[in-house]
């Protein structure tokens, strides 16, 4: 009686060992963590481990330590009446069996009491039980090991998913007594991709072994009928993927690149291909390769055509400039061949997926730059170098302009560079806007100044040649005309090289415009319309014009607000702003096709 109230005792501590326990993902076990003991009760559950089948009347299933230094590990032993009686020793539960992990462990036979191992034969079979109590629904993976007497790995189990089963189990059994095995080195975890995503491609198939089956090589892989493998010309000077479709006229074979991590619509795919003589030479019939996308490598009945077929010739052709679309789920850039004659052959060589270049930025005579259509300041062609400070983007919609932002960078150099101009040394002049930004509470104090030059080479300040005297930003909009830039020979670029004497001193620029002098045209002609005074103290300004029929005028926010409404008449007229709170507004003139937009200051 009192020996059943102890195994009473013993279940009901191992039922609340098995709650302490979460599910793991992974499994790491050398057994050097658990207490060394002989007595099965107290050797498992431990460490959320358990066994099955340790009881008087069958095989012992406990911890040991042997050798120097000492290595701990289970130990399935059948004493004088386990023979012919399964032993399990039983992982923690998983939430990773879902057939995407793997196991390894090491078996070997621990020696006797004399030194002597055990003869007879012990094996041990891996499998999957739902609960660490209970071996009846053991469900086996694979076939038994024989236990050797030497320590032996076993590795690579791939473990089936199972929505039920979550413990790995190992059964051991002995026809013979007094025989042993040893568990040690339990290792699960995710099955390595042995083909991990790339982001290009490279390939003219030199390097794959020319065979007459389905290429399997370098992560690449083609269908088996019609068949898709590797061969050689007749001179042995080049390999190629191949298409051959015997008799299966009007098949279609596929050949499918590594997973790729890059089809973004930002690529571009390129790859050559020409027909195969046969013996009688060319075989009839068309061929034509399709360039698609797959989710999945093998899915074909999923296959994304892209564009149009090719067709392919006895002249080998490259076809290039292939935009792939991007997706979230495609994965793979598969070719689909079709011949439609018999003993039809095609070579498919010279893959390449790279980036698609940036479009190169031609010279041009002229600049009409308000930035509206700016998102970032290295577009269209502009560009910038900072060393500490910034240079953005701001304003409200359809009204930008770069700002430069000294931070915490005081005194050092930022350009702002433009496009490349084919006019530099030209009678061409310069004019653009400035400001000072108010960062924060209010204006930070110190100056702001832009130096003008040129340079030969825009990602060179070395190449940074000044043009006449620095100019120091007002607190106020302020438009810089008619400014001559001198240019020695190769010099290309016009830039703003902009200092902030203090740090978060802050200004804009704005309507850069580099454009051939004309005499005798004023501002007025140039701009269409003007607005004076700007600043204005007391929000009252008047608008000159020379448009050709009367418009409207409207005043916004830089956040888009329209606070002023008008009609605007031909010639001088003047608007009463003196409602509207100091700050930058923008004033908007239209009449019929013309539109026109500039900055306003109210203080």
């Amino acid at each position: 009686m009192k020996k059943n109230l102890l195994l009473v005792a013993a279940l009901f501590a191992g039922i609340a060992s098995y709650a302490q326990c979460e599910a793991v993902a992974t499994l790491n076990e050398d057994f050097v963590d658990f207490t060394i003991t002989s007595n099965s009760a107290q050797a498992f559950p431990q460490q959320c481990w358990s066994s099955i089948g340790a009881a008087a009347q069958g095989p012992w299933i406990y911890t040991a330590e042997a050798g120097t230094p000492s290595n701990q590990y289970a130990v399935y032993y059948t004493h004088m009446t386990g023979a012919n009686v399964a032993g399990y020793i039983i992982a923690p539960e998983l939430i990773t069996v879902d057939g995407t992990h793997q196991l390894s462990f090491d078996t070997f036979k621990p020696a006797g009491q004399g030194g002597q191992t055990p003869t007879g034969v012990v094996t041990v079979e891996v499998g999957l039980v739902s609960s660490p109590t209970d071996a009846t629904d053991f469900e086996a993976i694979g076939s038994a090991y024989t236990i050797a007497a030497e320590l032996t790995t076993h590795a690579n189990i791939v473990i089936p998913a199972s929505e039920t089963k979550k413990y790995i189990a190992f059964k051991f059994l002995s026809a013979d007594a007094f025989n042993a095995a040893a568990l040690d080195n339990v290792v699960y975890n995710e099955i390595p991709n042995p083909c991990p995503a790339v982001t290009t491609l490279d390939e003219d198939f030199s390097n794959f072994t020319p065979s007459f089956n389905a290429i399997s090589e370098y992560c690449w892989s083609a269908t088996a009928s019609p068949l898709v493998y590797t061969t050689a010309s007749q001179d042995q000077t080049n390999q190629y993927a191949a298409y051959y479709n015997m008799t299966a006229a009007g098949s279609a074979g596929f050949l499918v690149t590594p997973e790729l991590s890059t089809i973004d619509g930002n690529h571009e795919l390129s790859f050559d291909t020409f027909k195969l003589a046969g013996q009688n030479g060319f075989p009839a019939g068309d061929m034509t390769v399709q360039v698609g996308t797959l989710a999945t490598a093998g899915d074909f009945e999923n296959f994304v055509a892209v564009g149009e077929p090719f067709v392919v010739t006895e002249t080998s052709e490259t076809h290039a400039n292939i935009v792939i679309p991007a997706s979230e789920t495609q994965k793979f850039i598969a070719f689909k061949i079709i011949g439609t004659g018999t003993h039809n052959a095609v070579a498919i060589d010279n893959v390449k997926w790279s980036e698609i270049p940036a479009t190169p930025c031609a010279a041009v005579a002229t600049l009409n730059e308000d930035f509206n259509s700016f998102t970032d300041v290295n577009e269209n062609c502009w560009s910038t170098i900072t060393n500490g400070a910034m240079l953005y983007i701001d304003g409200a919609e359809n009204e930008n302009f770069v700002t430069f932002y000294a931070s915490g960078a005081p005194n050092t150099d930022s350009f702002l560079i433009s496009p490349e101009l084919t006019s530099l040394g030209g009678s061409y002049n310069l004019s653009f806007d400035s400001d000072r930004v108010v960062m924060g509470a209010g204006p930070a104090p110190g100056e702001v100044t832009i130096q003008l030059g040129t340079f030969s080479d825009n990602t060179d300040t070395t190449t940074f040649v000044a043009s006449g005297d620095p100019i120091i930003i007002a607190d106020e909009l302020t438009n810089h005309t008619n400014i001559a830039i001198t240019a020695t020979e190769g010099q290309k670029y016009i830039g703003f090289k902009i200092i902030g004497s203090i740090a978060h001193t802050a200004a804009l620029i704005d309507n850069v415009k580099w454009s051939e002098a004309v005499a005798g045209i004023n501002d007025l002609n140039k701009t269409t319309f003007g607005i004076f005074p700007n600043p204005s103290v007391d929000g009252n300004v008047t608008i000159n014009n020379n448009l050709e029929a009367n418009g409207t005028v409207n005043v916004f926010t830089l956040t888009g607000a329209n606070v002023f409404s008008s009609t605007l008449n031909q010639g001088t007229q003047n608007l009463n702003l003196s409602d509207l709170s100091a700050g930058m507004y923008i004033v908007k003139v239209e009449s019929g096709n013309y539109s026109e937009s500039k900055k306003l200051i109210i203080k």
